[in-house]
């Protein structure tokens, strides 16, 4: 079965220069006429396909202007096309509502017209004598070959580089001498000459389907050499293998068939519209909604700040009154390790060592316990109050004595460590603290194991922290008040556009049902 087919676009997204192409499977069965300067064109010429049942119609519509560019298309199966006779769906790629339809036929064959521009490039001048001064003036003939002209174009005057305009060849004469796309035709570059004089200025040997198919072509002067080439702007079928032009029936088939849709585009549209306005209003009832808890939770705060400042500045009052008989707070946690110290038991038996803190005011805060027969011993963490222990000044002189328990409550002196807290804190355990008794040498050594400071506080510091935080609190509390009340305005507004919403909403709805009642 062979059908001719007709295309019609409606809606494209831009006025311009526009041609259909069609595909069935995977093979290519043509393109249209162009239609200038429309976004609705109903092209004059029709494609042809064989054997089309079970397969594929693609039809794509190209911009000229835009290097032929695939500005929409669609895809519809041929089965379905052959059942209805006509086809129109939405266009994929357009960007707006673009629809195309196709209306198919059966096939009836007609001729066709070649649309055909050609460039010549660097032809051979045949101005005897005078080619410095001028040049020659080219025209080309397509012909059968030793048989009839089919057409001859214009004469580009002075030109060796001419451009020719648009023609539009009717193949009839072609095919009435019994041949067809691919038959050889001659095509002869003249330079035309006063009178009916003309000199040859080269060939091409070509056919309608090279010339469809041909980007360039070498031309070949009267020994063969190359010389000049021409170049294909544009070579395509017009009407070619059925109808020259759609008939009216299929015409009114195109415009009936995309009217139809476009009407049913227009009505999903206000659907839409008419569901995002529904949308709106019941998001706009949440917001209301929302915003009325936003206003209770905004009292709320209101009232948890006002709390607040006021729970900081009883804070920073107790912290004040406490700064007055202690000037910190918090604990050391502090782990001691001997190493190498001097053993006073003899022979048979090791020192039984132990150590004392000394508080700021130089009194013993903290004795250790004792570890039976070790010059190595390892001491239980100590906890120290910081405040007995610095009074507030952690780079103040730390005393740390070291003895032997003897038998009874006798016990031996060591030797020392003045160090400080801070030295503690940044002493490594592998820094040894040397032990000192008197001018004698060194008496062994002492290893910071562990020193940490637990929930130290510069209680003066602290106090003036709790009031600076008291008074950002108490001074929030306007612009917290004025929160609330903005919110509060808020949710009256979104109350209102709520029922504006709803009502756009209903509006909307109303317009769908009276378009659906006109189709």
């Amino acid at each position: 079965m062979k059908l001719s087919l007709s295309i019609c676009a409606k809606e494209l997204p831009v006025v311009g220069d526009y041609y259909a192409k069609a595909t069935l499977g995977d093979e290519d069965i043509g393109k249209t006429d162009i239609i200038t300067a429309s976004a609705n064109p109903s092209w004059k010429s029709v494609l042809t396909c064989e054997d089309p049942a079970g397969k594929t119609l693609t039809i794509s519509v190209c911009n000229v202007a835009d290097d032929d560019a695939i500005v929409s298309s669609m895809t519809c199966p041929m089965d379905q096309l052959m059942e209805q006779s006509t086809v129109a769906l939405d266009a994929d790629g357009s960007d707006g509502s673009a629809v195309l339809a196709v209306h198919c036929e059966e096939y009836e064959f007609a001729p066709g017209t070649l649309q055909l521009k050609l460039e010549g490039h660097g032809l051979k001048n045949k101005e005897r004598g005078l080619g410095f001064l001028r040049k020659s003036d080219p025209f080309y003939v397509l012909s059968i070959i030793d048989g009839e002209v089919i057409y001859q174009s214009e004469v580009i005057s002075n030109d060796l580089s001419p451009t020719w305009k648009l023609a539009n060849i009717d193949l009839a004469v072609l095919f009435a001498a019994g041949l067809d796309l691919t038959s050889p035709l001659s095509l002869v570059i003249f330079d035309k000459d006063r009178g009916d004089k003309k000199d040859l200025m080269g060939t091409v040997s070509t056919s309608v389907q090279l010339l469809i198919e041909a980007h360039h072509m070498r031309v070949a002067d009267e020994k063969g050499a190359k010389d000049g080439l021409l170049r294909v702007k544009r070579a395509a079928l017009v009407g070619h293998g059925g109808g020259s032009t759609v008939s009216q029936a299929a015409t009114q088939a195109l415009e009936n068939a995309a009217n139809v849709l476009l009407a049913s585009q227009n009505i999903d549209k206000a659907k839409e519209v008419a569901a995002k306005c529904q949308e709106r209003a019941i998001e706009l009832e949440k917001e209301s909604v929302s915003k009325q808890t936003a206003a209770t939770e905004a009292a709320e705060d209101t009232a948890q700040a006002k709390a607040i400042a006021t729970e900081l500045a009883e804070q920073a009052a107790q912290s004040a009154e406490a700064s007055k008989t202690q000037v910190c707070s918090g604990s050391l946690q502090l782990t001691l390790k001997g190493g190498d110290l001097p053993d006073t038991d003899g022979l048979f038996n090791k020192s039984d060592p132990f150590y004392q803190i000394y508080g700021a005011d130089g009194g013993s805060m903290y004795q250790s316990e004792v570890v039976q027969n070790s010059l190595n011993p390892t001491f239980k963490t100590a906890e120290l109050d910081i405040c007995v222990l610095t009074n507030g000044d952690l780079e103040g002189p730390l005393r740390i004595t070291l003895h032997e328990q003897d038998e009874g409550q006798d016990k031996d002196y060591l030797g020392q460590i003045v160090t400080s807290v801070k030295d503690v804190m940044e002493a490594t355990p592998s820094d040894a603290l040397d032990l000192k008794k008197g001018n004698a040498p060194t008496q062994g050594h002492m290893f910071v194991a562990k020193a940490e400071l637990i929930d130290y506080k510069d209680l003066k510091e602290e106090t003036a922290k709790l009031q600076t935080a008291a008074q950002k609190a108490k001074a929030a509390i306007p612009a917290q008040e004025k929160a609330e009340q903005l919110v509060e305005t808020a949710a009256k507004k979104a109350e209102d556009n709520a029922t504006k919403a709803k009502e756009a909403a209903d509006a909307a709805q109303k317009q769908v049902e009276e378009m659906e009642a006109s189709m």
